[in-house]
């Protein structure tokens, strides 16, 4: 890590696990799957839609053959927005959460180092792959009252989802 006044810059090396391993590559982590799509129709540009979101985590992590259960954090992307982050929180709780016995911790990146725009992304698999390599998630920051608009008790399912 870097010291105070010093830079630090991180790499991702993406390698078929076969590859890395017979090479002998240090390997923080493994993506075991990804996926894409569109929010479709909202009514506005930058709000997401929380059914188009549950369903491609459902799809994701059913493909991936990894079950709700299994999780130990959820990094969202939490931009810090009032119309945003509930909207994300649900369609994780609805997708992932309500499936659990235990209440699945969620955060993001962005408390810690702020939003990196086109970057932010690449900073949250970081921070996952460091918290899964080290086995500690860092803590949320400045977050003094939680957003009153996201339900982080168990739900009920919403009609779009």
């Amino acid at each position: 890590m870097a010291m105070s006044g010093e830079r630090a810059a991180r790499v991702v090396i993406l390698r078929p696990l076969d590859d890395a391993l017979a090479d002998g590559d240090a390997i923080r982590a493994v993506i075991l799957g990804t996926g894409v799509n569109s929010d479709g129709r909202t009514i506005g540009l930058s709000l997401p839609s929380e059914a188009a979101q549950a369903s491609l985590l459902r799809s994701i992590y059913s493909r991936a053959g990894v079950a709700p259960e299994d999780l130990t954090f959820f990094e969202m992307h939490g931009t810090g927005t009032p119309a945003g982050d509930p909207i994300e929180a649900a369609a994780v709780g609805h997708s992932l959460g309500q499936s659990r016995s235990d209440p699945l911790p969620i955060g993001s990146v962005k408390t810690n180092i702020g939003h990196l725009e086109p970057a932010s992304g690449m900073a949250g698999l970081l921070k996952a792959a460091l918290a899964l390599d080290r086995g500690i998630v860092p803590p949320t920051l400045h977050c003094e009252t939680p957003n009153p608009n996201i339900a982080f008790r168990r739900i009920e399912p919403s009609a779009d989802t």
